[in-house]
């Protein structure tokens, strides 16, 4: 399946409800982008970062294995996401470590934004 599939196919579990104006930090260069904004990858079917045009093609297999094993993993499952801390060793030793460092601050933005959706009410 290739990623553009792959991805219409898992949808994340805040998938519909990112604010326009949200910003996501770019996977590679680490920068804040509006992800809603940001144009999509015809090819891949990511969303490209606005700083520097990065997207799942910039990757090696190993790297797009590991994004998508994370991707079904937490961005899938709103339990895992909600009980993450840090990523598995195995998917960590696949990925360089200034993605690896973004897409744990990705992951604990998207838990907090659930969390805070689910706040009650004072």
């Amino acid at each position: 399946m290739n990623e553009e599939a792959f991805y219409s196919k898992h949808k994340c579990v805040r998938h519909g409800k990112i604010g326009y104006e949200e910003s996501h930090i770019c996977y590679v260069c680490g920068s804040n982008f509006k992800s809603e904004q940001a144009s999509i990858c015809v090819k891949c079917g990511m969303r490209m970062c606005s700083v520097c045009g990065s997207c799942s093609c910039d990757f090696s297999k190993d790297v797009r294995q590991a994004m998508r094993e994370i991707h079904t993993l937490y961005c899938c499952n709103r339990r895992n996401l909600l009980a993450f801390k840090r990523l598995p060793r195995r998917i960590v030793f696949m990925l360089p470590s200034n993605i690896a460092s973004n897409v744990t601050k990705n992951l604990l933005f998207c838990q907090a934004k659930i969390n805070e959706t689910n706040r009650p009410l004072s």
